[in-house]
């Protein structure tokens, strides 16, 4: 097997800077909590929660607002 040689003529550094990830609303936060399973990299635990998530419909709502008052989370009332 005969290896290329390959060289590079111009390289450059881009300068810039990471950005956060978006905070979450009332509606996405729902939305993860439906699909909380696909986020999961073990393949048996993910199988384990497909489909299910995290709560019911009925019960996010209160969830949500069990972990606004214990403080675990922050609602920012400008965009709720």
């Amino acid at each position: 097997m005969k290896k290329d040689k390959r060289f590079i003529k111009q390289c450059r550094n881009k300068r810039g800077r990471n950005k956060p990830a978006k905070r979450y609303n009332s509606g996405s936060m729902i939305l993860a909590m439906e699909n909380a399973g696909k986020l999961i990299e073990e393949e048996e635990l993910r199988e384990q929660i497909k489909g299910a998530g995290i709560g019911t419909s009925a019960t996010r709502g209160g969830i949500i607002e069990k972990l606004r008052k214990i403080r675990y989370i922050e609602i920012n009332k400008k965009h709720k």
